[in-house]
């Protein structure tokens, strides 16, 4: 029972710590790096 209690704290932690990650990226713009791939191909060479 106490591995139970002890798997389902650090699964919470982990969970905790990836949404901190997540809004980390989403507040320093390191998502805009998709849409400038998107983009690219149809830029002119040029």
């Amino acid at each position: 029972m106490n591995v139970l209690v002890l798997l389902i704290f650090i699964s919470l932690i982990l969970a905790a710590l990836a949404v901190l990650l997540f809004v980390y990226s989403v507040q320093n713009d390191d998502l805009d790096h998709s849409m400038q791939l998107s983009i690219k191909p149809l830029e002119d060479d040029t």
